[in-house]
């Protein structure tokens, strides 16, 4: 059985205990490791293929609520998207390792959507993006376009670590924590 620990706000939740006891039970994840984002909880969990918890973080969101990608989005530049439209998407996505538009190393979630997890950007000083992740409420976790964000710190120590040897799946939970299994 999964490894459970607290978050910053509490215990997991019934639904995080149940995604992570049904990926272990039937080996959704095919023996490697994954991750579970818990949008209600702005946090980020990875585990060893094994199901042990190698680390939990805080993370940045997209800014609107809402579990499906407005169709088209990622065709417009990022300064067109709506904020409404601006959404991390909920389900199952294979990880592919890859690089952005600057050269930095960052894992797709979803290439065809844009939508990936990388390393917290800082650029515009009014966001106060690194603030925003430490704060003790995960509503204001919200200002990404989709992406998730985590720390520089989490990123080079933790997920590259886990998923060094084999790319995994990324399990991103509903928003309104309906959970429908199996988790496509």
């Amino acid at each position: 059985m999964t490894n459970f620990v607290y978050f910053d706000q509490g215990p997991a939740s019934s639904q995080l205990i149940e995604l992570t006891s049904w990926i272990t039970e039937t080996g959704d994840n095919q023996s490697a490791p994954y991750l579970i984002i818990d949008k209600a909880h702005a946090q980020l969990l990875i585990f060893h293929s094994d199901g042990t918890l190698a680390g939990t973080t805080p993370v940045l969101l997209g800014l609107a609520v809402g579990d499906k990608l407005i169709p088209n989005t990622n065709q417009h530049t990022l300064a067109k998207i709506r904020p409404a439209d601006r959404i991390t998407p909920a389900g199952r996505f294979p990880m592919e390792f890859g690089h952005d538009l600057h050269g930095q190393d960052i894992f797709w979630i979803d290439y065809e959507a844009s939508i990936s997890l990388h390393r917290i950007f800082e650029g515009n000083a009014k966001e106060r993006r690194r603030e925003r992740m430490q704060s003790t409420s995960s509503a204001d976790n919200r200002i990404s376009f989709g992406c998730i964000n985590v720390s520089k710190e989490f990123y080079e120590k933790t997920l590259r670590h886990v998923f060094s040897k084999s790319l995994g799946f990324a399990y991103i939970m509903p928003e309104d924590n309906s959970l429908a299994l199996p988790y496509q």
